[in-house]
C-alpha cells in the first residue's frame, strides 16, 4: 500500500499540482490532503479577489483522480478543509472527523479537526488520521492549545484497535512536547529517516516557523517498505510518501 500526504497550499500552484497527481495516480493507493477548497468560488471570491488559490481544488483534483473515492471534511466552514482520496478497490468501513482545536475562545484562528478513515487492506484493519493542526501565527512551538490538541489525538489513537497511520500538517516543531505526546508508542518516520525539512523552496518563513510541519507516525507493528520526501515542488509543504 502506498500513501502520500500533502498540504496543497490552497491549490495555488495549479498546473504543477495537476501534473503531480497525474504523475502519481497510477501508483499511489491513498492521498491525504490538507488546505482543500470545495465549491468555494461563490462563497469566498469576493473576499479574495486577488488570491491565486484554487477555490475548486476538490473538484479539480477529483477529475484527475477518477479511480478514487474521496472523503472531504470542512473546518470552521463547509468549503475549506481536508480530503482523503482512496482507490475504489479499497473498501472503506467508516470515516468521519472530530475536533482537535476548538476556537470558541480564540476567534482569530479557526477550529481544527482530525479526519479518520477506517479500511481493510491485505486482511488487516487500518485507520488513517489526517491531521491539519492548529496555527497561531507565531511559529510552531508548544502552547496550551497545542498540548491539549495533541492529547485529544493521543486519546483517539489509544482507543483505536486498528493498525494506525497518523499523518498530515501538524504545525509543530520536532522538539515540542506536543509532538512527543503523539509520538509516544509510535514510529516517527520524519525522525527515523533523518529528514532535514518538510518545507519546499516556496516557503519563506523558515526563520520564524522552522523547517518542519509535516509528519507520519505509525503503529510499531507496521512494516515500512519505503519512506521519502518527494522532490516535487507543488506547495510550500513537501509531499511525504509511504509504502507499507
Amino acid at each position: 500500500m502506498k500513501i502520500i500526504t500533502l498540504n496543497i497550499w490552497g491549490g495555488q500552484i495549479k498546473e504543477p499540482l495537476k501534473s503531480f497527481f497525474n504523475k502519481y495516480k497510477n501508483d499511489v493507493d491513498i492521498f491525504c490532503l490538507q488546505e482543500v477548497y470545495k465549491d468555494a468560488i461563490l462563497k469566498t471570491k469576493k473576499n479574495f479577489e486577488n488570491s491565486e488559490k484554487d477555490f475548486d481544488s476538490l473538484k479539480n483534483i477529483s477529475s484527475i483522480l477518477s479511480e478514487y473515492n474521496f472523503y472531504f471534511i470542512g473546518v470552521s466552514c463547509d468549503y475549506f478543509g481536508q480530503a482523503v482520496f482512496i482507490k475504489k478497490n479499497i473498501t472503506v468501513d467508516d470515516w468521519g472527523d472530530f475536533i482537535i482545536f476548538d476556537n470558541l475562545n480564540n476567534i482569530d484562528f479557526h477550529e481544527r479537526k482530525a479526519q479518520y478513515i477506517k479500511f481493510k487492506y491485505n486482511e488487516k484493519n487500518f485507520i488513517i488520521l489526517n491531521i491539519y493542526g492548529h496555527w497561531n501565527g507565531k511559529g510552531k512551538t508548544d502552547t496550551e492549545e497545542r498540548v491539549k490538541q495533541s492529547k485529544v489525538i493521543r486519546d483517539f489513537i489509544d482507543n483505536s484497535k486498528e493498525e494506525k497511520i497518523v499523518l498530515g500538517d501538524f504545525n509543530l516543531l520536532p522538539e515540542t512536547e506536543s509532538l512527543r505526546i503523539i509520538e509516544n508508542g509510535m514510529e516517527n518516520l520524519v525522525k527515523d529517516y533523518n529528514v532535514q525539512s518538510t518545507r519546499t523552496s516556496l516557503y519563506t518563513r523558515h526563520e520564524i516557523s522552522g523547517k518542519f510541519a509535516d509528519y507520519i507516525f505509525l503503529s510499531p507493528s507496521i512494516k515500512v517498505k519505503d519512506f521519502k520526501v518527494l522532490p516535487d515542488e507543488v506547495s510550500d509543504h513537501t509531499a511525504l510518501f509511504l509504502e507499507i
